[in-house]
């Protein structure tokens, strides 16, 4: 559904910023006594900054797909 040809990337990339700023602030959220943190937190941080940059890089790579078939 994300590959059609109609998706606007700069949706995305506005969706990939907003899951990095989600993402950023997830690390004091779930770190809020300072010390480091158990598997479950560095996991579900993991994954937030993943699924984030993943976005990013859909959205970038749709764009280019984009401009180069113009």
């Amino acid at each position: 559904m994300l590959l059609r040809k109609n998706v606007n990337p700069r949706t995305i990339i506005s969706i990939g910023l907003i899951a990095l700023a989600v993402a950023n602030v997830s690390r004091y959220l779930l770190h809020r006594d300072g010390r480091p943190g158990t598997n479950l937190t560095d996991g579900i941080e993991g994954l937030a900054m993943g699924l984030a940059i993943g976005t990013l890089l859909l959205g970038v790579w749709l764009n280019a797909r984009r401009k180069a078939q113009k």
